[in-house]
This record gives C-alpha cells, structure tokens and sequence, in this order.
C-alpha cells in the first residue's frame, strides 16, 4: 500500500514539475490570402423521446460532409480574415420510429466568415441548412468545433473563459464554457497542442421558426404536416470539446465533441411535453 502510493505521488509530483518546466506558448492562427483548409466531419448519435400513451421511441443517425474553408482577404491591422465556407457531399440518415419523412439534401451549403488569429468565428446565415441535421447535431449548431484560443501565453492546465453567442439553438443569452490547455497531444494520427472545452448551454428554441424556414426553402422535412403548430425545444446540453492545433500554424487539425442531450419537446397548442434524452458524438479531421 505504502508503495503504490509512493509511486503515485512521484508520478503527480513529475507531471507538476513536467508541466512547471514549459515555456509559455502563444496560440495563434496563421491567417494567409488564398490559403484552403478542408476537414472531414463525420456525426452520429441517438435519440429518444417519451411520447405519451406510447412510451420511448427511439432514433439513431449519423452522417458526413466535407467542410471548405478559403481565404479570401486577410485584414493584418484587425489580424482577421474573410473566408468563403462550403459543406459539399453532405449525408445524413435516420432510423426508428422517430425519423422524419426524407427532406432533400442541399447539393452545397455556402456562407462567408471572418475569423481571426485566435479563431473567433462571426458566420452569416447558411443557406439551405437541413433541419434533422441541424437538430440532430445539437450543440454542434451553437458551439464551433474550433475553440477560440486564449489571448495571452499559456502553460500546462491554464484555462481560459470562451464565450459562446447567443443563437437559435440556446436562445438570448451568451453562455460561458471553459477551456484548457494540456500541452502536447494527439487525436487519431493528428499531433500538436492539445487543447479542451467544456460545459453546459442552455437549449430554448422555437420549432415553429425553423420549419417555417424550411417551408420557404422546400426542405420542409414534416411534408407541412406540422403546419402552423407551435413547437418549441427547452432543456440543457452537456457539451465536451477536444482539438489538437499544429504547433507551426496554428490551424486546427482534429476535433472530437461529445454532446449529452436532456431536453423537452413542448407542443404548446396541444398542451403537451415529450422528454427527450440523446447523445451526439461529431467527429473533425483535416485532409
């Protein structure tokens, strides 16, 4: 006993003097005109809601893009820079009793950025977004999968606070989430710093809008069943977040979100709740 619990304290003692021993890094994004990044996004999960006087249905899905981000103009003074963003390829199936009729898939869903060297996003609207994959990917629709790096030097277990805007998904707030930095790390084959976030976001967000939204487009996936019904989504989401950034550029390389789900779905004419409950594991890895 007393020898597993030296063993211990001399493995916690080294990581302390491991991590004391580094020199602060400064994270920054390389921002060049003309530069091109594509990622491979993979997604899959599941989801089940408690109907009543039915009970549990359950769902699964999962599905992929490619994701395309070109640099177009680069603002040195602001460290900011304008990037035309293209999902091509897109997949996305579902499957149990809880799966929507099939919508079409837009052939390409396009938008403009800015993003600065510490890889603040600020995104227009996406055109021709399809609403399961919005819903099933859930937090992924609020929180970028590129966690906003810190401002100043960093060291082993410094952490930072990220601020998450307010959008359709989470409501009119802005959420705080928390960020780390763990040093050297890898995800699949991808190696660099490592780089964590972690939190709860508020959901709260009105059903109604969105199929209005996808009525206009034609990706209606309910066919107008759903017609003029108020619906609205209220609940929480565990979210955890893990990149890797290269060490060189900056540039994200892979990132894994994990999302846990306990939400109600609220049919507010009809006066009736469905708990919902699911899990959500997105996948992002650089070509």
């Amino acid at each position: 006993m007393r020898k597993t619990l030296a063993i211990s304290a001399l493995a916690a003692l080294a990581i302390v003097v491991y991590a004391a021993g580094q020199d602060p890094v400064l994270l920054r994004k390389s921002l060049k005109v003309d530069s091109t990044e594509s990622y491979k996004v993979t997604l899959s999960g599941s989801q089940s809601v408690d109907v009543p006087s039915m009970g549990p249905m359950d769902m699964g899905f999962n599905g992929s893009y490619n994701w395309i981000f070109k640099t177009t103009a680069v603002d040195t003074a602001k460290n900011e820079a304008d990037v035309d963003v293209t999902m091509k390829d897109l997949k996305f199936e579902m499957t149990g009793p809880m799966q929507m009729p099939d919508a079409p898939m837009p052939k390409d869903v396009i938008s403009k950025m800015k993003i600065d060297s510490r890889y603040k996003l600020t995104q227009t609207k996406l055109a021709g977004q399809s609403m399961q994959m919005m819903l099933a990917m859930g937090a992924a629709s609020a929180v970028s999968p590129f966690i906003e790096l810190p401002e100043a030097n960093v060291k082993i277990g410094d952490t930072w606070t990220v601020t998450i805007p307010k959008s359709m998904m989470i409501g009119d707030l802005d959420v705080k989430l928390k960020a780390s930095f763990s040093g050297e790390g890898s995800i699949e084959d991808k190696k660099g710093y490592k780089l964590e976030m972690s939190g709860q976001l508020p959901v709260n967000m009105d059903l109604s809008k969105i199929m209005e939204e996808m009525a206009k487009s034609g990706t209606d996936p309910s066919g107008g069943m759903l017609g003029d019904m108020k619906m609205t989504m209220t609940g929480t989401m565990d979210v955890k977040v893990v990149s890797v950034v290269d060490k060189a550029t900056g540039m994200v390389l892979a990132t894994t979100m994990t999302v846990g789900s306990n939400m109600n779905v609220n049919l507010v004419d009809m006066g009736m709740t469905m708990p919902a409950k699911g899990s959500t594991t997105i996948k992002l890895v650089s070509n």
